[in-house]
């Protein structure tokens, strides 16, 4: 859920939305393969390889802090407000796997 910028899981607040927003951006020719995601100490980058967008996250004692975003490629096949969905949602996911959000 939302506060202040934290979130603490279900892709800020977007329960059972993850599935239909893969659907929406495969469906534009974006699939989870197309975005990387590194883990660089307590931080999460996720990148659209061969465009300026990044957005980093920072682990914290209670959730996890979207702390940048940079990027305005136009020539990136989705606009910035749809990498940061997208984003958002593939932080939240490794967040997960690595056990730093419940």
């Amino acid at each position: 859920m939302w506060s202040v910028g934290k979130w603490r899981g279900g892709a800020f607040g977007l329960h059972g939305w993850p599935g239909r927003l893969s659907a929406w951006f495969e469906g534009r020719g974006l699939s989870m393969a197309a975005f990387s995601i590194e883990i660089q100490g307590d931080h999460i980058v996720v990148t659209i390889p061969g465009t300026t967008f990044s957005a980093i996250y920072r682990r914290d004692g209670s959730g996890m802090d979207r702390v940048g975003v940079t990027g305005s490629d136009l020539s990136a096949p989705i606009s910035v407000r749809d990498f940061i969905t997208r984003a958002d949602e593939l932080a939240d996911e490794k967040a997960r796997q690595l056990g730093w959000i419940a």
